[in-house]
């Protein structure tokens, strides 16, 4: 990839991508820093937990010096009602594009059940409870234990 410019709100350039978070060195820091999580993304096509592993990767790192992040003013007054964002990535002479203005799991646009479903046995890799994770607030706690 040549580059990789993102176009965003205000809130996402001052908080998302403050110098901290071009290096960041735990995981902490990494679950709040936009261009970790883009970097990481395009290269592993995916993002997940175990993409934290890879914090120290040169690959990502060398893709995030190719990312450049800016505020556009008209994407800023539409936050917090949306959260847009538009990536442009150029490599070997073409662009690809790709925006989104409200992403999956925000209130504005939520998860399905299944969807839901989904990433809980993903984290978990429990499937044999998933009722039980539907019904929880409504059974008593040694229901559950």
């Amino acid at each position: 990839m040549d580059s990789i410019e993102v176009y965003t709100y205000e809130a996402a350039v001052s908080i998302l991508a403050d110098k901290e978070k071009w290096h960041p060195t735990n995981k902490e820091t990494a679950d709040h820093s936009l261009p970790f999580i883009i970097a990481s993304t395009l290269l592993n096509k995916d993002f997940w937990v175990n993409n934290y592993n890879d914090i120290r990767n040169k690959q990502i790192i060398a893709l995030m010096d190719k990312i450049h992040i800016t505020e556009l003013k008209e994407y800023t007054a539409q936050y917090p009602e949306k959260l847009p964002i538009r990536l442009e990535v150029k490599c070997r002479g073409k662009t690809l594009e790709s925006e989104i203005e409200i992403p999956k799991g925000h209130y504005r646009n939520p998860m399905t059940d299944r969807e839901i479903e989904s990433k809980f046995v993903r984290l978990t890799g429990i499937t044999d409870t998933l009722e039980d994770m539907w019904t929880m607030e409504d059974r008593e706690v040694v229901e559950l234990v």
